[in-house]
């Protein structure tokens, strides 16, 4: 196991951005607010940031919309709640939730990179969080490949992808997947939105960029501090996806 160096860390940023191109046309408003959009990095020192042993704690809504508007940083893992010792089991925690809809069995990999970062409010740079961003491949075919963003203080998953070119999920179990998948991550995060909309709801099918079948649902939030935040959650013939939008 290792942590991404800061090459990769770019490049593997432009390769999730790129990803956002698979996005249904319909819904090409957020295609700008996936996974890999989190971290814009900064001067830390010039910032005068200072990292408190234990920060502080936040709603899972809020947490979102540091990832999607807020300043990313690199840290040391020394200042992760979730250490590099406790990073397989928290990241194979946190996704059987999810691999037991698409997959059924136990999770293995045979390819994995994560590093932290810690985002924050620019205009108040007291108010942050850290997340783990990870990279696996769950040796389930030549092709599979999963990202997350993972909440430092909880474990738990605020945003996944996973496509595999191989896998092929039947049309009509995509609504039926989608609705478990949802509730699943709901269920997870002990949340529960105040609206939800489909998107491409004056369709009788939505499909992405590359003519694939994909079921997605928006749903919506109220954070008392940022105000709205949605997460928008969908399922492939080739994989699910839950971005933050």
């Amino acid at each position: 196991m290792r942590k991404v160096k800061n090459a990769m860390l770019i490049l593997l940023t432009l390769l999730l951005t790129a990803a956002g191109g698979l996005l249904p046309m319909g819904i090409a408003r957020v295609q700008d607010k996936t996974v890999a959009n989190v971290v814009q990095y900064a001067d830390i020192e010039a910032l005068q940031l200072r990292l408190e042993e234990e920060a502080l704690s936040m709603s899972y809504p809020e947490k979102m919309f540091l990832l999607m508007h807020g300043e990313g940083v690199e840290i040391t893992e020394e200042k992760m709640r979730i250490k590099e010792e406790q990073i397989m089991e928290a990241i194979y925690g946190a996704l059987t939730p999810y691999m037991e809809l698409f997959l059924g069995g136990s999770i293995d990999n045979d390819y994995i990179e994560y590093y932290p970062v810690m985002v924050y409010d620019g205009e108040d740079p007291s108010r942050y969080a850290c997340y783990w961003h990870v990279i696996l491949s769950l040796d389930m075919s030549i092709n599979d490949t999963v990202s997350l963003i993972l909440d430092d203080e909880t474990g738990k998953v605020l945003a996944v992808e996973l496509i595999d070119t191989e896998m092929y999920i039947g049309e009509e179990y995509l609504p039926e997947l989608q609705y478990a998948l949802a509730t699943a991550y709901f269920k997870e995060l002990e949340m529960e939105p105040i609206a939800q909309w489909p998107l491409e709801a004056a369709a009788e099918k939505s499909y992405d960029a590359m003519g694939v079948s994909v079921v997605a649902v928006n749903y919506q939030f109220v954070d008392a501090v940022y105000g709205e935040v949605n997460v928008e959650i969908a399922v492939r013939l080739d994989g699910f996806f839950i971005y933050l939008a």
